[in-house]
């Protein structure tokens, strides 16, 4: 009897778990602040870079955060409220790695490079690797599951074992549908094809070569490619809400991307604004 009640419990516990744990992770608001973290560290990036020698650029990056800090507190039907974060500013600062970021001094072309593109391309190809070894396991147990369940069916009159390995595959299929590993492995891939071609030419360039022209588009490239993977990652996670019916969810991340897309606009004006301007400062100085 104890047996008999352990396995009726199991698919119960787990068709109850695999239900939230998709609630929560198909939740639209983490989609929202994730793109308000992307747009941030792209805005933090441009001010450390393109936007150094531009006298209002602290000025312009306290009116950038305001706005997607505005945009985030929308996109989530206001409200805002986070976790504290008690850990080392910048983050992803090493004190004791001398080939870390530090996180607030303008960069160079090479350490922009280094840092910011090259870390990148290192960063997606190990997400790349460790999805499709998650969605290898993912199948491999759909298909443990599902032939157990057809084996159990045929030759034992069992029905509890056989609600049991259903139950367990039905929330693997739902759980491989929710994280969509497909279409971020595709996307991700587009990533490391696109970083490695501006590593490629920035490595292919002569020191001398290296002039602030091409820092700048080496900066506005990388950018470009990322805040792409950014709305392309988010794009296909909103087709994975409106499979759950979680339409509203997904329009409120539409909202907020059509803004960042708009503010994306007004953001490029300034830096070819700032470009010019630091060329004819350099024109002026030369004559």
């Amino acid at each position: 009897f104890g047996t008999r009640v352990l396995l009726v419990t199991i698919p119960i516990m787990a068709s109850a778990l695999a239900a939230i744990a998709t609630r929560g992770f198909s939740n639209g608001d983490w989609l929202i602040a994730r793109a308000g973290a992307e747009e941030i560290q792209k805005e933090i990036y441009f001010y450390r870079t393109i936007l150094q020698k531009k006298k209002s650029r602290r000025a312009y990056l306290e009116k950038r955060l305001n706005e997607i800090q505005r945009q985030i507190y929308h996109g989530m039907n206001g409200e805002f409220s986070f976790e504290p974060y008690n850990g080392p500013i910048p983050p992803n600062y090493s004190a004791g790695d001398l080939s870390s970021d530090p996180g607030f001094q303008d960069l160079t072309g090479e350490e922009y490079f280094k840092y910011r593109l090259e870390y990148q391309l290192n960063w997606h190809n190990r997400k790349i690797n460790q999805y499709k070894t998650e969605r290898f396991r993912l199948q491999l147990y759909i298909i443990i599951f599902g032939a157990a369940g057809a084996l159990l069916a045929a030759f034992d009159q069992t029905t509890v074992l056989v609600a049991l390995t259903a139950s367990l595959t039905a929330a693997l299929v739902g759980w491989q549908e929710i994280r969509n590993l497909d279409s971020i492995i595709r996307n991700y891939s587009k990533v490391v094809m696109e970083l490695t071609i501006l590593h490629d030419h920035w490595r292919n360039l002569e020191m001398e070569e290296r002039t602030d022209a091409e820092f700048y588009k080496i900066v506005q490239g990388c950018e470009d490619v990322l805040w792409a993977q950014n709305t392309e990652y988010i794009r296909s996670m909103q087709e994975a809400l409106k499979d759950s019916d979680l339409e509203k969810e997904a329009s409120l991340v539409n909202r907020v991307i059509k803004e960042s897309v708009e503010s994306d606009a007004r953001i490029k004006e300034d830096i070819r604004n700032s470009i010019v301007d630091v060329t004819g400062t350099t024109m002026a100085a030369a004559e």
